[in-house]
């Protein structure tokens, strides 16, 4: 067998080689822009109702979200966000239509706050809804 020391030295190597698991943080603006998406930064913070650019970035960076044009309704263009082939091809879904209906994960008047809290991240200067 392989000497008790190597084997942890190997053991913490994997780890380290290991893509590091997502967090919770990932996991909630995954699931936003999954559903709700594409979103802008701004509007992925607002959903989660914390400041998200660092986990959207590292998000990013794994190839788990991708820009998916620009949101023009808004001033400075900002980039739309949508989650990647990598991302459905780690679920093993083919599509978001892989994924449960959101209305059957979260109430009804959950998924109004944060539509609400969603288009409160716009700055609406049509006054249209």
């Amino acid at each position: 067998g392989t000497n008790p020391a190597c084997a942890a030295a190997i053991e913490r190597f994997r780890e380290e080689a290991r893509p590091a698991p997502l967090s919770g943080a990932a996991h909630e603006v995954l699931a936003s822009v999954l559903y709700l998406g594409p979103l802008t930064r701004a509007a992925v913070s607002a959903a989660r109702g914390v400041n998200s650019d660092a986990v959207v970035r590292n998000l990013l960076e794994r190839n788990l979200l991708r820009e998916k044009g620009r949101d023009d309704s808004v001033p400075g263009s900002p980039a739309l966000l949508a989650v990647t082939d990598d991302f459905l091809a780690a679920t093993a879904a083919r599509g978001p239509d892989d994924f449960p209906p959101l209305d059957s994960l979260v109430d009804e008047r959950e998924l109004d706050r944060l539509r609400e809290r969603i288009s409160g991240a716009k700055p609406d200067a049509s006054g249209e809804a």
